[in-house]
């Protein structure tokens, strides 16, 4: 009969935070999900390992969709494909009327078409930094309280026609982080009514806008569309019905406002409505005979705007002070193209007894321009707009200076910022000269470095380069202007920036065998088909290297795959490794004497060579989710570190002392794929509280978890062929360094076929064996009762009750021949009776430091006899 295995749900928790990768069936062309409860179908090849992800409509077991945490297998989303098997079209996820959270993954190129149109319970929508395109009709008529969202430089650079048009519950969409952002196409955002925040990317691409893009958006309150320096034109219609609008800010580059562009905002007719003020810093109208205000009025009374009734415009356009001289083009022609058209078909509101329109005399002068289409009958001009300038005193308003900082090499940085002029005044001054100063000190004292530039036109983006720049210091930089007739304008505080090295991606150098990002150089790399390899001892002794973060990859599809031994051993400066998945061996003493380094991550099916940390006493946290091996002393006295990882399946092999003295690990360590198993792995580490050991593991070596005074439960899932001397030596509860006595639980499916020495030695209490009873015992062995089936009679058979009767006879002799009575005399050891009862094994000797133990030992039968929290039995 054989004998019963042990199965662990020790740390059951543990599978809910585990990674929830999707697992790909390429016969089957599904996704399932790490929990199995959601089966994508239709899920193909896109090609390597790159898969699109096909139709999967009208399904109402969808709730959450979050590809946050990719693929296992090396597989990645490449797009939502749809039904026809395009990846970029067709309603992958159209109709799904549960579905409320989409998280897309960082690996996701596009949102097909229609793909997630009519799902109207969404709720929250997180698009990674890949997707470069939401495709026509993307989130179309999805009416669920919507919040869009996007990663970190995104790479977004297209919302196709209608993308979220009629999404009437849409709450908010932020494009701040999609810098390269170029195209907003058709109806992008129409009737989108309950959408109150839409923000662009700082210095936007965007050139133009599509046809009827915000129309009927009646709860957006403001929009900034300065940010969009390469804006020329807002088409027919773009804003109409958007009666809430009550700021927008046009760019320097407008250059057309088409017709009817804001009509129906009605703040006339409508007490509601607030005003609309429109900020412009050129004039945009190509053409005034087209009113780009439209029908505000909406009444159907008989209403007549008079020049006192300022204060209830629809519109205030706010026009900038240097454009309303005459000569220039400026609102002047605009006004005058007003006035021909008004004594051409009399629009202008003939019961006014104001003049036609003229502009401002002064700054904080203002004028309305009125049509009224009940008198006119020109239904499509009701307009009543006023105007106003907006005048910096110095005449000069200096915005948008950025700060970008790379180091280009190892001993100097650059830094890089931009600048522009937005309005000065253009009759009396030639130019602007902006200078931005760079200090080493907050107050402004002392004066490092300074550049000006004359800068003469308008909204001109102006770069400004600093070279020379000491690594590793704290610049505070101020702009200022002063016009060419000494009007200066106010100094802004550009804050402050430590010269760093920003560029994310290496570059590896063929001809010099290097790798380098901005002034970091590791050398002696070497090439095999596009793998690198960095060689053995070809960086030690770098005392400058901050880092090694190859997250971001290497430019033009090169990989790291291995780590040579000592490559970086003795990096006195390196604090920070994140090696890429791609690299499966970390060489013997890789990062040995790395006295700064605080953080290791290798994600991918790694291992880890022989004392490659090895009493690094600075490293806090290590990321191994997929380690194959931890070889000979890797991270022995490792005393800071506090993360490794519990669920360690994928680990093959742990050498000797790999994790010992690494007194801060805490936590439970299930490593059910083990073959090989060394000595003294765990020794010292006393805040780890319970290990699982796999099938593979048949024998445990001396001191494997000697001195583990925290742990509770270790659990042998295989048979144990040698259970050496001290494995679970000095556990400590009894041996004077912990108040508290504890059980340390041993679950064996199997008594070892050699015990050498005393497993259990050290577990002393105090020095004093008196008065130790089953209750209190140190150590307590686990071993299945079992059952003879044909006969029917509860009795240990296949030899097992013998077997430990010879060890507990071995160990009654070495007992009683070393034995000094302190009290009451240890008895001698009885195996059980029967499988509800227990023996003891019991010992004292003379000197503190000598073998002690107390060890209970108890049969089980079932998993009623365990604790059922943590342990099943399984026959």
């Amino acid at each position: 009969m054989k004998p019963l295995r042990l199965a662990s749900l020790l740390l059951a928790a543990l599978a809910a935070d585990a990674s929830a990768a999707w697992t790909y069936d390429a016969d089957a062309k599904t996704l399932t999900s790490a929990d199995g409860a959601i089966v994508l179908n239709n899920v193909n090849v896109w090609s390597g390992k790159l898969l699109t992800i096909g139709d999967n409509g009208y399904r109402e077991d969808l709730t959450v969709l979050d590809f946050s945490d990719g693929l296992a297998d090396g597989y990645s989303i490449r797009g939502f494909a749809g039904k026809d098997g395009n990846a970029t079209k067709d309603s992958a996820f159209d109709n799904c009327p549960n579905l409320k959270t989409v998280i897309t993954g960082d690996t996701l190129v596009d949102i097909g078409e229609r793909a997630f149109e009519k799902c109207n319970a969404l709720e929250t929508v997180h698009i990674g930094k890949s997707c470069t395109s939401i495709g026509w009709g993307a989130f179309r008529q999805g009416t669920g309280p919507m919040v869009v969202t996007f990663a970190e430089g995104s790479a977004l650079t297209k919302i196709d026609q209608q993308a979220f048009s009629e999404c009437t519950g849409l709450k908010s969409i932020d494009l701040s982080p999609c810098a390269n952002l170029a195209t907003i196409n058709d109806k992008a955002f129409n009737n989108c009514k309950s959408m109150t925040s839409f923000t662009l990317p700082e210095n936007c691409k965007v050139s133009s806008f599509g046809a009827d893009v915000f129309q009927y958006c009646e709860s957006l309150p403001s929009l900034d569309l300065s940010v969009c320096q390469n804006l020329t034109s807002i088409v027919e219609k773009s804003f109409l019905g958007c009666n809430k609008l009550a700021l927008v800010k046009m760019p320097t580059s407008l250059t057309s406002l088409a017709k009817l562009a804001f009509d129906k905002h009605r703040s006339l007719a409508e007490g509601d409505t607030p005003m609309l003020h429109v900020w412009f810093y050129g004039c945009p109208i190509a053409d005034a005979k087209q009113n780009p205000f439209g029908e505000m009025f909406g009444s159907t009374q008989d209403y007549t705007v008079t020049e006192e009734d300022m204060a209830n415009a629809s519109v205030t356009i706010h026009i900038p002070r240097a454009q309303a001289t005459a000569g220039t083009p400026n609102w002047n022609t605009w006004a005058g193209q007003w006035q021909t058209l008004s004594d051409n078909s009399g629009v202008w509101n003939s019961d006014s007894t104001k003049t036609l329109f003229p502009l401002p005399a002064t700054a904080d002068g203002e004028s309305l321009w009125v049509t009224d289409w009940r008198k006119t009958g020109v239904t499509w001009n009701d307009a009543a707009v006023k105007v106003v300038f907006w005048d910096d005193p110095n005449q000069i308003e200096i915005s948008g200076p950025e700060y970008s900082g790379v180091f280009v090499r190892r001993d100097y940085t650059t830094a890089s910022f931009t600048a522009q002029v937005k309005t000065y005044d253009t009759d009396s001054a030639d130019y602007v000269r902006l200078v931005i100063s760079l200090y080493t000190d907050a107050a402004h004292t002392s004066l490092a470095k300074t550049l000006s530039i004359d800068v003469a036109l308008l909204g001109v983006v102006t770069p400004f380069e600093f070279a020379d720049l000491t690594a590793n210091t704290a610049y505070y930089a101020t702009l200022s202007g002063t016009d060419s007739e000494g009007n200066e304008g106010d100094v802004i505080d550009l804050g402050s920036f430590t010269t760093k090295w920003d560029d994310t991606m290496w570059t590896y150098h063929s001809d010099r065998g290097t790798l380098e990002k901005g002034w970091m150089v590791v050398s002696n790399v070497t090439e095999n088909a596009g793998a690198l390899s960095i060689a053995a001892n070809s960086n030690a002794n770098d005392a400058e290297l901050p880092e090694l973060d190859f997250s971001c990859g290497i430019r033009d599809d090169y990989e790291l795959v291995s780590i040579g031994a000592s490559a970086f051993a003795a990096c006195t400066s390196l604090t920070n490794v994140v090696l890429p998945e791609t690299v499966t061996t970390v060489g013997n003493s890789a990062f040995r004497y790395d006295d700064a380094l605080l953080s290791f991550s290798a994600p991918g099916p790694v291992t880890i060579g022989n004392e490659c940390f090895y009493l690094n006493a600075t490293i806090t946290n290590a990321y191994l989710p997929n380690v194959v091996a931890l070889n000979y002393r890797c991270f022995q006295k490792c005393t800071a570190l506090r993360t490794l990882g519990t669920d360690l399946s994928s680990l093959r092999s742990i050498g000797q002392e790999a994790l010992s003295n690494c007194q801060s690990l805490p936590g439970d360590f299930v490593m059910t794929n083990l073959t090989s198993f060394g000595s003294w792995q765990f020794n010292g580490s006393g805040k780890i509280t319970s290990v699982v050991l796999g099938e593979g593991v048949n024998k445990i070596l001396t001191q494997s978890f000697s001195s583990c005074v925290s742990l509770t439960n270790v659990v042998v899932q295989g048979e144990l062929a040698t259970l050496e001397g001290s494995a679970f030596g000095s556990h400590g509860p009894y041996n004077g360094k912990v108040t508290e006595p504890g059980h340390l639980n041993i679950y064996l499916t199997n008594v070892p076929d050699a015990i050498g020495g005393v497993p259990f030695s050290g577990q002393y209490w105090n020095g004093n064996m008196a008065g130790i009873d089953a209750e209190t015992t140190t150590i307590v062995v686990h071993i299945p009762w079992y059952r003879d089936v044909e006969k029917g009679a509860a009795q240990a058979i296949d030899g097992t009750t013998d077997k430990f009767a010879e060890w507990a006879r071995a160990w009654q002799e070495e007992t009683l021949s070393s034995m000094v009575a302190r009290g009451t005399k240890a008895t001698t050891f009885e195996l059980p009776a029967t499988a509800k009862g227990f023996g003891q094994w019991r010992n004292d000797t003379a000197g503190a430091s000598t073998d002690a133990y107390v060890v209970k030992l108890v049969y089980y039968t079932d998993p009623n006899q365990l604790d059922a929290a943590t342990m099943i039995l399984v026959y």
